[in-house]
């Protein structure tokens, strides 16, 4: 009887946790990461962008087309659930800070992040997903 020899499947590094993943993963199973989404602006519509709400792809492609002087236009949802929408976005620090600030200050904070949320959200959240950065404002 012939036995029949796999081949192991080939595997790499994750750039961001240095722990080992197949070759053709797109998400390391350790850290979380994309591994295949490109860096810099011109790769910056593959990958996790384009999983996202078509609101948030046309928002982030005007910021990054206005090499980032559009900063989105309001976001409604990010200033009614303030905090709340940050930390389900990702954006853990401020999202924090909002609700956190909001319980220590009796709700004063809360209200100047929400203004924020609401101005800046969809900038926040494009930092996040393409830039790889977390901002607090």
């Amino acid at each position: 009887m012939a036995t029949q020899t796999l081949n192991p499947p080939t595997v790499r590094k994750c750039p961001f946790c240095a722990e080992e993943i197949l070759a053709g993963a797109k998400k390391c199973k350790h850290c979380g990461e994309f591994v295949d989404m490109p860096s810099g602006a011109s790769g910056a519509f593959s990958g996790t962008v384009k999983q996202l709400p078509l609101y948030y792809q046309e928002e982030f492609r005007k910021i990054q087309q206005s090499g980032e002087r559009y900063t989105g236009k309001w976001n409604w949802e990010a200033f009614f659930f303030g905090g709340f929408w940050a930390i389900s976005k990702g954006l853990w620090k401020s999202g924090l800070v909002s609700i956190v600030g909001a319980c220590l200050t009796g709700g004063v904070v809360a209200v100047i992040y929400w203004f924020i949320f609401g101005a800046r959200g969809n900038y926040m959240y494009y930092r996040k997903v393409v830039k790889r950065q977390e901002p607090w404002i």
